[in-house]
């Protein structure tokens, strides 16, 4: 159940990783755009060069939003990490109990199994002893 839990945080986590590397990488291919549409307005204003203007002002709010979105989704990857670190601290919480739990079952069983050997190699003894 606990393992669960991990795995489901860093799906999400990768989710919203590829996420944000989806909108840097749209945000770079609009950037990228500029001096292309700045060399077709300069090449012909009369043409371009009014359009020019809505296009930088398109520009500068596609800009905008996609900074917006990736800042909101950094946030909640942030979230997701703090959230993923305790979920695993109390996976492995939980696994260390278990495991030392198993050990100390493991130890008494032994002892158990032990007391029997003694008990068997003691009564072999007495029965030689005897003869």
């Amino acid at each position: 159940m606990y393992k669960f839990r991990v795995e489901e945080k860093q799906k999400e986590l990768g989710f919203v990783t590829a996420m944000i590397a989806d909108l840097e990488l749209q945000l770079g291919k609009l950037e990228a755009e500029i001096p292309n549409e700045h060399k077709v307005a300069r090449n012909s204003p009369q043409e371009a060069g009014v359009l020019f203007g809505n296009y930088l002002a398109h520009y500068f709010l596609r800009k905008e939003q996609f900074n917006h979105a990736i800042a909101e989704l950094e946030e909640k990857l942030m979230t997701i990490q703090s959230e993923l670190q305790d979920k695993f601290k109390d996976y492995k919480s939980i696994e260390l109990t278990i495991n030392s739990r198993i050990n100390s079952e493991n130890l008494e069983l032994q002892k158990i199994e032990q007391s029997y050997i003694d008990e068997i190699a003691i009564e072999n003894f007495r029965r030689i002893s005897r003869k």
